[in-house]
């Protein structure tokens, strides 16, 4: 979630879902939590096949790298590294596939030499409404994914017991919880679907019942 920009941050449990539309529960949330702030980003996310425990993006000419240290209660506990401004050396980077032995890559040669490395580049863009509540952290977001158009709600806090308690006060324990890689590894498909059992019929695969 926006807002974890350095490795002073303390890594917090996530819980996060995805759908075409999601503005019932976004009103929901709405009702119960005062607004903090709204947040236009753009942001262009490195996908490549071994990577599912690391969230790796480039935003605002800096490579943002978060890695994911456990799983609770069905939540996800993400570790945020300090942000690496460019040009960088992408080589001396722990966790990310090899790109050369290239100095001083700007953005344009990082994303061409991830380009030629057959990795996946996805842009997002994101219209996000943020909430906080007594250390809880929530947020409603509109997507533009490639293109196409996604909906997410987030909660994350230091400890599971919170954000069980408003996702279930949201209404929103039937849809699985997903971090953005996750999410993008299946739209572009370097991940498998659930099998078609397992759908939800109002809001196809991204709103899975668990």
């Amino acid at each position: 979630m926006a807002g974890a920009r350095s490795a002073r941050v303390q890594p917090r449990l996530e819980f996060r879902c995805f759908a075409p539309d999601l503005s019932p529960w976004s009103a929901r949330l709405l009702e119960r939590l005062d607004s903090r702030d709204t947040e236009l980003s753009a942001a262009l996310y490195l996908l490549w096949r071994d990577g599912d425990g690391l969230n790796v993006k480039i935003a605002d000419q800096r490579l943002e790298i978060k890695d994911r240290i456990a799983t609770e209660a069905g939540l996800e506990r993400w570790r945020p590294r300090e942000p690496i401004p460019f040009p960088l050396r992408a080589g001396s980077i722990d966790g990310l596939p090899a790109l050369g032995d290239r100095q001083a890559m700007s953005v344009a040669a990082f994303i061409d030499a991830c380009a030629r490395a057959g990795h996946v580049l996805v842009h997002v863009l994101k219209t996000r409404q943020r909430f906080e509540a007594d250390g809880l952290l929530a947020e409603c977001c509109e997507l533009i994914v490639n293109g196409c158009g996604l909906q997410t709600i987030a909660i994350e806090a230091g400890e599971s017991a919170p954000v069980l308690r408003l996702r279930a006060e949201l209404g929103l324990d039937d849809f699985e919880s997903l971090a953005y890689p996750a999410m993008l590894r299946r739209v572009t498909g370097l991940a498998a679907l659930p099998s078609a059992s397992e759908w939800r019929a109002d809001n196809t695969w991204l709103g899975r019942v668990r």
